[in-house]
């Protein structure tokens, strides 16, 4: 299985989180060998 991350340009304004369909995270690469992942579970903006 695999992933592949696609960059969209966004236009600027305002906009709201909606909490119940949306997730913050991360991956981390550990000297080649590893990756690390990560979510944060409280946020705002």
């Amino acid at each position: 299985m695999s992933t592949s991350a696609t960059k969209t340009q966004v236009e600027p304004g305002t906009y709201a989180i909606d909490p119940i369909h949306s997730t913050v995270g991360f991956e981390v690469e550990h000297l080649g060998i590893s990756r690390f992942r990560g979510r944060f579970r409280d946020f705002s903006g």
